[in-house]
């Protein structure tokens, strides 16, 4: 089972919404932990690939899922997994909600789903649901959506409070399958707006079937999660993803291998070949002002591309006034592919700098079955060649055309000395990188 999952490319898609003009680089934690040992040089990358165990065992992650059901939590009733059911959920805002808080609820959504498998990822609505229900527990359930209320917390709320609520399919018998919720995020506890993104996320997790909270000591057993806090312990998110790996691993395997209504002797058998070791393939690339590193990683039959560093542009590449006609890049590809072989080849980027449309080409791709060796060593992978249409928004570029994948990326350096991005496929999650 391979899931294709490009962390680096929803920050550039986001970006390209917004007419971003080009922030700094967008990172996952495979950019910021050592590289792997180096196994051969591309050109001027320096090449990684390395196994690590940054994982979660399967014996751990089945312990956290199943923890409310081993003990007498209030939070489960029926002994069981319970989670979302056979169709991902529409996420909105309830009504009254600034622009602000809007943005916050699509971002938890873009971090959850980062997480979670590309066939099973949540949908963001921005069209308001147009209510007014009391913070906590609402009376009014919309099947499919999760409705996000942004209220105070009445007299004497504490500060930082949420609560989710659900609605279960109990008219056909089946109180695992959750179908509805209400999420309530408290706006008068005067916390910074990254503490109300990570108390969405937090709560975005609860929906979706994983406890958490302070509940039999769990903070204790399981310190680095966004589902966990203690008595005087606010919500710790991790870094910029924040969400930990025990998080991810958690969305991952609850829509992938376990199913609603196990029991938590059915999830510890269903976790038993969970791997925690994970496959790192990267690239690294001298840049002014910054070192590009972009590859991918794969564990569990997830492959994660990513891409990150560099400079910001000191303006929109329209704006460059020391570049005229068409301005070209070239550098690397580095990836894997659905059997976890590595993948390399060249990456090329052209742009007309008057229609800022583009075309990228990743050309003499080739495959081994374990470690990159030298350029020309490999196997050839499909027929050596992907080609793809793009276009630019301010200082980030997608794909607009030529063959199937999803493709995002950035320009860098002060003056576009550089580009990165990642592809995903079905058959490839690869990171890139190049310069000018």
């Amino acid at each position: 089972m391979f899931h294709r999952l490009a962390f680096a490319a929803a920050v550039a898609l986001a970006l390209a919404a917004c007419g971003g003009g080009g922030g700094g680089g967008s990172a996952t934690g495979s950019i910021d932990r050592p590289p792997p040992p180096p196994v051969a040089t591309h050109g001027g990358v320096a090449v990684g690939y390395g196994t690590r165990k940054d994982g979660v065992p399967g014996a751990k992650l089945a312990g956290f899922l199943t923890h409310h059901q081993r003990t007498d939590s209030p939070y489960n009733t029926s002994g069981e997994i319970e989670r979302w059911g056979s169709t991902p959920p529409v996420v909105r805002v309830a009504s009254g909600a600034t622009a602000q808080y809007v943005g916050e609820v699509r971002r938890a959504v873009e971090i959850v789903n980062s997480a979670l498998p590309p066939d099973w990822q949540m949908t963001f609505d921005p069209t308001p649901r147009q209510e007014d229900q009391p913070f906590g527990r609402g009376t009014v359930w919309y099947e499919g959506e999760i409705v996000v209320n942004y209220a105070n917390s009445g007299p004497g709320g504490p500060g930082g409070f949420s609560r989710t609520s659900y609605g279960r399919e109990e008219a056909y018998g089946d109180t695992d399958i959750v179908i509805a919720s209400r999420i309530s995020i408290a706006i008068d506890n005067g916390g910074p707006p990254r503490h109300r993104l990570a108390l969405v996320v937090h709560e975005l997790g609860h929906t979706l079937g994983i406890g958490g909270d302070t509940w039999a000591n769990i903070y204790r057993l399981y310190p680095n999660s966004i589902m966990t806090y203690g008595p005087g312990q606010p919500l710790r998110p991790n870094g910029s993803a924040m969400i930990y790996p025990l998080d991810r691993d958690s969305f991952r395997a609850l829509y992938s291998v376990l199913e609603p209504g196990m029991t938590p002797d059915e999830v510890y058998v269903a976790l038993g070949n969970w791997m925690d070791s994970t496959i790192h393939i990267r690239g690294d690339l001298a840049m002014p002002g910054g070192d590009l590193s972009f590859g991918a990683s794969g564990r569990n039959g997830f492959m994660d591309a990513y891409a990150g560093g560099g400079a910001a542009p000191g303006m929109n590449l329209a704006d460059n006034a020391a570049l005229s006609g068409t301005a070209s890049w070239n550098g690397r590809l580095l990836g894997l592919d659905d059997e976890s072989r590595s993948v390399a080849g060249a990456a090329t980027l052209s742009v007309d700098l008057v229609t800022l449309a583009g075309d990228m080409a990743f050309i003499g791709l080739e495959s081994w079955t374990a470690a990159p060796g030298a350029i020309g060593t490999g196997d050839p992978w499909g027929d050596g060649d992907l080609a793809y249409r793009i276009g630019v928004n301010g200082n980030v570029f997608v794909r607009t055309g030529g063959d199937e994948g999803s493709l995002t990326g950035r320009f860098v350096g002060a003056a576009h000395e550089g580009m990165t991005g990642t592809l995903e496929r079905d058959d490839l999650a690869a990171g890139f990188g190049g310069v000018r």
